[in-house]
This record gives C-alpha cells, sequence and structure tokens, in this order.
C-alpha cells in the first residue's frame, strides 16, 4: 500500500518540500498488528510531483507504528501518515519528472528486487485494474 510520511520534526528550508513515500504490500495498520519485520520501498518525492530519489528497502518493525494515532518511526524519525490512491503513485512512477521545473543533481537510486520503477508500474497498475472492476 502506498502511503505518504509528513516528519513531526519542524521544518528548516525547503525540508517540507522533500514528501517521504513508503510503498508496502500490507497497509501500515494491517503491519501493526503482526509480529514480523517486513520490507518496504522508500522513495523520497519532490512535493509528491516528482521522484527526487528512490532510497531503497527499509525495514518496518510492527512495534515502530501507532495505528490509532497515525505516527511511524522509520529511519531515526518520527512520520505521520497517510495512505495514498494507487493512482496517485502510478502517475507518480510513471513520470518521475513530474511537472515541477526543478534543478536535480545526479542522485544514485538503490533498486530493491522487485521493486523496479518498471515493477511498480505494472503491479500499480494492476492494483487500479482491480479497484475498476470490483462491485
Amino acid at each position: 500500500m502506498p502511503t505518504s510520511l509528513f516528519s513531526r520534526a519542524v521544518p528548516t528550508g525547503c525540508q517540507a518540500c522533500y514528501v517521504p513515500l513508503l510503498i508496502t504490500q500490507l497497509s501500515l495498520e494491517e503491519i501493526a498488528k503482526g509480529n514480523a519485520a517486513v520490507l518496504g520501498v522508500y522513495i523520497v518525492t519532490y512535493e509528491r510531483d516528482s521522484i527526487w530519489e528512490v532510497k531503497g528497502a527499509v525495514t518496518i518493525e510492527a512495534a515502530a507504528i501507532d495505528a490509532p494515532s497515525r505516527m511511524i518511526h522509520l529511519n531515526g524519525a518520527a512520520y505521520r501518515y497517510q495512505e495514498l490512491f494507487p493512482s496517485e503513485v502510478l502517475k507518480l512512477i510513471e513520470n518521475p519528472s513530474g511537472t515541477i521545473p526543478i534543478s536535480r543533481p545526479m542522485v544514485m537510486n538503490k533498486t530493491v528486487p522487485g521493486a523496479s520503477l518498471p515493477q511498480l508500474i505494472a503491479d500499480f497498475r494492476n492494483l487500479q485494474d482491480r479497484a475498476q472492476t470490483s462491485p
């Protein structure tokens, strides 16, 4: 499930412009109910318009999620989270450069087995197709 993360820390400069996106197979609420750690894909976006950097795999512990307050502790930081529609993520990963013109330094993206942009696009298209055909 795609989830947008919002830092609990007070942003400085344009920190708030870089919105993390976490993609997992299960919702964070489902992960919180389990006992096992799961892997997700951590992507930094610019204004949720474009992909700034694919950070790669991240381990998500059930104990790091507080579902009632919609909080998660990840990579040493606390975030509020909000689930996204698959169509929002599909639009982002199909057009990773987005529509906002920004200067992009050379950032090395980390690939995650099964989570390349083409594979994520195929997965989110399948999700969208299933949502459109469900009663």
